[in-house]
């Protein structure tokens, strides 16, 4: 029996659970300060993604200058360890989220910010990236105050959508392409207020579930704690929740697999008590503690920041850098069975800076995810400083996946892509993601972008793939009569893409009459479902006293008692229809092939 949703709630402490300082020997990777400095930004956060398509990653952030403005800026990276201001808006956001997203799958990642402008005001900007500049979209899409913000597709037409949390409410936006979003249809979840959002295929069924952290409106009284809640994705139609896990107040939340199983694990770091802990995706919306880590206190009005997975140490384990209070940037070890151990390396250790935004990725193209935060170093001297990785071992990208296969494509039915696993050299198999792009022409990404180069496959984005873990994809409502192409990319734990398998091609077409399943076919058991439908709902076109048939003369009788005049139609296929005749009450025709092959089907139509 399936066990309810509470039963799945864990305590806020676990009897008998390890302590992680003290006895293990530490995995680590190394880190040093670039002294790269850029401009400082209070109470907000970064992202990173090469806006234009330049093989570099660049920076965006969104905060409080120091001049006191709500402003966000973009920073391109000129290679060489350079940056340079590209764009400054003066209307960002504070308490806010920032994401790097190709929104209208034109290949070029867009920019969305969603917080406050103020103590109160709440705000969603879209920047649509024109491949020259940056251009606002107008949009009705609200802002909420300390905002949760996630960006999946979570009905997998192709688009990415949007849910947007805080207070006590989240909703989700569905894309309707050319930046136009609706709420029809769409579920309202609780609210996640000062917590975290995140869409992940927790079950791997090919439907991206909603993780939200700190569950304000679900608040568990057992030892005072607040709780994440996963909501299981119903075919892209509905949320049901389906777990609850513990998660300290006001906190942040990652989403990766950290045990390499094949299941996505959720780490969460928060205030009140001040952890980092690990839970492990063992299956049947099930999530059970690995390691609980002390973590820096956040004094009153301080919170983390961010829970960001990465093999930063090249060792095939996903580590976890954590922002916390005054600019201290903690790294956590991967030690191998979900065990995090606290490490004595230094990333960034500042002094006073208020809730410091921290981001990662391989800025310096060198194999190795550099760390970024934005704060006071321990001079109190602000501004935001990136770490250079200077691990010893450098990552190599995964080779390309395999035996590209896709179901049979018909209108209304949903496509299936498969392939088989790539390799790493780093990353174990089972711990690599894989990353699907799809467009109407050779190497497009118009139906689905992949936010990587269509032919170097380097990354636009430090994110896993778009199809998680799984060695299949789905993807509805697409254009009849159209072919596509399509490839897919691993993605291994330093968050490196690797190349494109040969680009396969499907190609959609029209249902066929009576094809109730959309595979091609009109077998005899859908022709008996289709006519048992008939006889129920269609009395007046009821064919009955049939004789003849095999010859070339048919007779029937139409059961027209309402004396409307119908057309007897005749086909070898299905699909292709000719016109016999008009039909009344009793209908003898003469057909001179009904006795050849191949076998021949009546019907009537009206009018």
């Amino acid at each position: 029996m399936k066990k309810p949703v509470w039963q799945n709630i864990l305590p806020a402490f676990w009897p008998g659970l390890l302590l992680l300082l003290g006895t293990l020997t530490v995995r680590a990777a190394q880190f040093t300060n670039s002294n790269i400095t850029l401009p400082f930004t209070l109470n907000g956060v970064m992202a990173v993604g090469d806006y234009d398509n330049d093989g570099r990653l660049d920076l965006a952030i969104t905060g409080i200058s120091e001049a006191g403005l709500y402003q966000t800026s973009i920073y391109h990276n000129d290679g060489g360890g350079n940056f340079s201001l590209a764009y400054t808006n003066v209307s960002g956001a504070n308490q806010s989220t920032l994401v790097w997203v190709d929104l209208d799958n034109d290949g070029r990642l867009d920019l969305v910010v969603s917080g406050t402008a103020g103590d109160t005001a709440g705000l969603t900007q879209i920047w649509r990236n024109t491949g020259s500049g940056f251009v606002q979209v107008p949009t009705s899409l609200p802002g909420t105050f300390n905002s949760a913000m996630a960006v999946g597709d979570f009905d997998n037409d192709g688009l990415p959508d949007l849910l947007i949390g805080g207070g006590t409410s989240t909703t989700l936006f569905r894309n309707l392409g050319h930046f136009g979003f609706t709420t029809n249809g769409t579920p309202t979840l609780p609210g996640a207020q000062s917590g975290d959002a995140q869409f992940a295929d927790f079950d791997n069924d090919g439907w991206p579930d909603v993780a939200l952290g700190y569950l304000s409106s679900i608040a568990i009284t057992t030892n005072n704690s607040y709780v994440a809640g996963i909501f299981g994705n119903q075919g892209g139609t509905n949320f049901n929740l389906t777990s609850l896990v513990p998660n300290a107040a006001e906190g942040r939340m990652g989403v990766a697999d950290f045990n390499n199983d094949g299941r996505l694990d959720i780490g969460m770091v928060g205030q009140s008590p001040f952890l980092a802990t690990f839970l492990a995706n063992t299956g049947g919306g099930v999530f059970t503690p690995t390691s609980v880590v002390p973590v820096s206190n956040f004094n009153a009005g301080f919170r983390p920041t961010g829970v960001l997975f990465g093999d930063f140490d090249n060792a095939g384990l996903l580590d976890v850098v954590v922002g916390t209070r005054r600019g201290l940037i903690e790294y956590l070890a991967n030690q191998g069975n979900g065990i995090f151990s606290l490490t004595d390396v230094g990333i960034a250790t500042g002094n006073s800076a208020f809730n410091p935004p921290v981001a990662i990725g391989d800025l310096f193209g060198d194999g190795r995810l550099a760390v970024i935060y934005s704060g006071d170093d321990a001079a109190y001297n602000r501004g935001t400083f990136i770490y250079r990785n200077t691990t010893p071992v450098t990552n190599t990208p995964p080779t390309a996946p395999d035996h590209l296969f896709s179901s049979p494509a018909t209108n209304g039915a949903r496509v299936t892509l498969s392939w088989t696993t790539a390799t790493d050299a780093q990353t174990p198999t089972v711990g690599l993601t894989y990353n699907l792009r799809v467009g109407t022409v050779p190497g497009g990404c118009d139906i689905v972008s992949p936010h990587s180069d269509p032919v170097t496959g380097r990354r636009r984005v430090v994110a896993t793939g778009n199809a998680g873990q799984r060695l299949f994809a789905y993807l509805q409502k697409l254009p009849i009569n159209t072919t596509y192409y399509w490839s897919v990319q691993a993605i291994d734990g330093g968050l490196a893409g690797g190349p494109w398998a040969p680009e396969a091609t499907f190609s959609t077409r029209p249902r066929l009459a009576g094809d109730i399943n959309g595979d091609g076919i009109v077998d005899q058991n859908e022709l008996r479902a289709i006519y048992a439908s008939y006889l129920q709902t269609s009395p007046y076109l009821t064919m009955t006293n049939t004789a003849g048939l095999g010859s070339s003369q048919v007779t029937f009788s139409a059961g027209n008692d309402g004396g409307l005049v119908f057309s007897v139609l005749t086909s070898t296929n299905l699909t292709d229809w000719q016109y016999l005749g008009p039909a009344t009450t009793q209908y003898l025709f003469n057909d001179v092939n009904a006795g050849a092959t191949p076998t021949r089907y009546y019907r009537l139509t009206y009018p």
